[in-house]
C-alpha cells in the first residue's frame, strides 16, 4: 500500500526492495548481528518486517528507540520483555522451554 506511513509487512508493499531483500536474506544464513543503516523514513524498518517474515525463522524485535544514552537495566529489561511479548507464540514456547533446561534460568 503506496502512501502509508506505516512499516510495510508484505513485499508487494515494498517498492524495488529485491536487491535490498535478496542481501538481507543471505545475511541471515551467515551472520550473528546485520546493520540496517540509512536515513529516516527510507524504509529502514519495512525491509527489515518483509524479509523477517519471509524467512520463517524465529525472531524477536527490541526497539530501543526512545531510550536515554546511558539506559538503566531496568529500562532495557523492559523493552526486551516487551520485544519478546510480541513475538510469535508459536516458537516462544519452545524458546522459553529450552531456556528452562539451561542452569541459573528459572
Amino acid at each position: 500500500m503506496f502512501f502509508d506511513p506505516r512499516p510495510k509487512e508484505k513485499r508487494e508493499d515494498l517498492f524495488d526492495r529485491e536487491r535490498e531483500l535478496e542481501r538481507f536474506s543471505d545475511a541471515l544464513a551467515y551472520s550473528p548481528l546485520i546493520l540496517i543503516l540509512g536515513a529516516r523514513r527510507m524504509g529502514k524498518t519495512s525491509l527489515m518486517n518483509v524479509a523477517l517474515k519471509e524467512s520463517r525463522q524465529p525472531y524477536v524485535i527490541i526497539d530501543l528507540r526512545g531510550l536515554p544514552y546511558n539506559p538503566s537495566r531496568a529500562d532495557l529489561l523492559r523493552r526486551f520483555e516487551t520485544g519478546f511479548k510480541k513475538a510469535s507464540k508459536n516458537w516462544r514456547s519452545s524458546l522459553l522451554d529450552a531456556l528452562s533446561k539451561v542452569n541459573g534460568i528459572s
